[in-house]
Protein backbone atom coordinates (compact mmCIF):
# COMPACT_ATOMS: atom_id res chain seq x y z
CA UNK A 1 0.00 0.00 0.00
CA UNK A 2 1.51 3.67 -0.82
CA UNK A 3 1.21 6.28 1.08
CA UNK A 4 -0.18 9.91 -0.49
CA UNK A 5 2.16 12.69 -1.09
CA UNK A 6 1.97 14.95 1.96
CA UNK A 7 4.17 18.15 1.69
CA UNK A 8 5.82 19.98 4.19
CA UNK A 9 3.26 22.75 4.45
CA UNK A 10 0.64 20.30 4.71
CA UNK A 11 1.74 18.38 7.99
CA UNK A 12 2.47 22.02 9.45
CA UNK A 13 -0.61 23.27 9.02
CA UNK A 14 -2.25 20.26 11.21
CA UNK A 15 0.30 20.87 13.46
CA UNK A 16 -0.43 24.14 13.77
CA UNK A 17 -4.46 23.41 14.15
CA UNK A 18 -3.56 20.51 16.72
CA UNK A 19 -1.34 22.67 18.58
CA UNK A 20 -3.68 25.99 18.53
CA UNK A 21 -7.03 23.33 19.83
CA UNK A 22 -5.01 22.16 22.68
CA UNK A 23 -3.73 24.94 23.59
CA UNK A 24 -6.94 26.91 23.84
CA UNK A 25 -7.84 24.02 25.89
CA UNK A 26 -5.41 24.99 28.16
CA UNK A 27 -3.91 21.56 27.95
CA UNK A 28 -0.41 21.95 26.93
CA UNK A 29 2.39 22.00 29.13
CA UNK A 30 6.10 22.31 29.14
CA UNK A 31 6.90 18.49 28.09
CA UNK A 32 3.89 19.11 25.04
CA UNK A 33 6.11 21.97 23.77
CA UNK A 34 9.09 19.86 23.95
CA UNK A 35 7.07 17.65 21.58
CA UNK A 36 5.54 19.65 19.43
CA UNK A 37 8.93 21.06 18.58
CA UNK A 38 10.40 17.77 18.23
CA UNK A 39 7.33 17.35 15.68
CA UNK A 40 8.42 20.63 13.90
CA UNK A 41 12.17 19.31 13.52
CA UNK A 42 10.88 16.09 11.79
CA UNK A 43 8.73 17.95 9.31
CA UNK A 44 11.80 20.61 8.39
CA UNK A 45 14.15 17.56 8.24
CA UNK A 46 11.06 15.31 5.87
CA UNK A 47 12.09 17.69 3.02
CA UNK A 48 15.90 16.30 3.30
CA UNK A 49 14.99 12.82 4.12
CA UNK A 50 12.72 12.98 0.84
CA UNK A 51 15.63 14.17 -1.45
CA UNK A 52 18.15 11.71 -0.07
CA UNK A 53 15.67 8.88 -0.48
CA UNK A 54 14.40 10.31 -4.41
CA UNK A 55 18.54 10.45 -4.58
CA UNK A 56 19.26 6.79 -3.52
CA UNK A 57 15.77 5.56 -5.70
CA UNK A 58 17.09 7.74 -8.82
CA UNK A 59 20.67 5.94 -8.64
CA UNK A 60 19.68 2.40 -7.53
CA UNK A 61 16.10 1.56 -8.95
CA UNK A 62 16.12 -0.08 -12.37
CA UNK A 63 15.32 2.31 -15.40
CA UNK A 64 12.53 0.80 -18.13
CA UNK A 65 10.47 2.41 -21.07
CA UNK A 66 7.27 2.57 -21.33
CA UNK A 67 5.39 4.44 -24.58
CA UNK A 68 5.65 7.46 -22.84
CA UNK A 69 9.60 7.61 -22.15
CA UNK A 70 11.71 6.33 -19.15
CA UNK A 71 10.02 5.07 -15.96
CA UNK A 72 11.24 3.98 -12.74
CA UNK A 73 10.85 0.43 -11.56
CA UNK A 74 10.42 -0.86 -7.91
CA UNK A 75 12.55 -3.89 -8.80
CA UNK A 76 15.77 -5.60 -7.28
CA UNK A 77 16.54 -3.94 -4.04
CA UNK A 78 14.82 -4.52 -1.70
CA UNK A 79 15.50 -0.29 -0.18
CA UNK A 80 14.28 0.40 -3.46
CA UNK A 81 10.81 -0.95 -2.85
CA UNK A 82 10.78 0.45 0.44
CA UNK A 83 12.04 3.91 -0.95
CA UNK A 84 9.41 3.55 -3.33
CA UNK A 85 6.60 3.00 -1.04
CA UNK A 86 7.73 6.21 1.83
CA UNK A 87 7.89 8.28 -1.07
CA UNK A 88 4.45 7.44 -1.89
CA UNK A 89 5.37 6.42 -5.61
CA UNK A 90 3.41 3.81 -8.00
CA UNK A 91 6.05 1.42 -10.00
CA UNK A 92 6.35 2.28 -12.86
CA UNK A 93 6.99 5.81 -12.17
CA UNK A 94 7.26 8.29 -15.05
CA UNK A 95 10.75 10.12 -15.54
CA UNK A 96 10.06 12.62 -18.10
CA UNK A 97 12.92 15.29 -16.76
CA UNK A 98 14.92 12.08 -17.74
CA UNK A 99 13.62 11.77 -21.46
CA UNK A 100 15.71 12.05 -25.03
CA UNK A 101 15.27 15.69 -25.88
CA UNK A 102 15.56 14.94 -29.38
CA UNK A 103 12.18 15.34 -30.94
CA UNK A 104 9.98 12.88 -31.29
CA UNK A 105 12.31 10.75 -29.24
CA UNK A 106 11.20 8.67 -25.89
CA UNK A 107 14.39 7.19 -24.83
CA UNK A 108 16.18 7.89 -21.88
CA UNK A 109 18.65 10.57 -21.85
CA UNK A 110 22.19 9.36 -20.96
CA UNK A 111 24.38 12.15 -22.48
CA UNK A 112 24.64 15.93 -22.69
CA UNK A 113 26.09 18.16 -25.60
CA UNK A 114 26.24 21.61 -26.96
CA UNK A 115 24.18 21.73 -29.64
CA UNK A 116 23.01 24.70 -32.11
CA UNK A 117 19.84 25.12 -30.29
CA UNK A 118 21.56 25.23 -26.96
CA UNK A 119 22.81 22.39 -24.47
CA UNK A 120 20.48 19.47 -24.93
CA UNK A 121 20.07 15.82 -22.65
CA UNK A 122 20.29 13.49 -25.36
CA UNK A 123 19.75 9.62 -25.71
CA UNK A 124 23.09 7.87 -26.90
CA UNK A 125 21.84 7.28 -30.81
CA UNK A 126 20.72 11.15 -31.18
CA UNK A 127 24.43 12.05 -29.28
CA UNK A 128 26.00 10.00 -32.02
CA UNK A 129 23.98 12.00 -35.11
CA UNK A 130 25.08 15.70 -33.18
CA UNK A 131 28.57 14.69 -32.57
CA UNK A 132 29.31 13.14 -36.09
Amino acid sequence: MTRPEVTREEMLKVLSEVTSAADAEGAVDQRDEEVIQTIRNLIENNDKLREALESMVNQFAYVGQDENGPTLLEIGYSAVREAFEALGWQSPKPIPERKCQAEGCKKEATCGTPTKDGYKRLCGSHYNEVNK
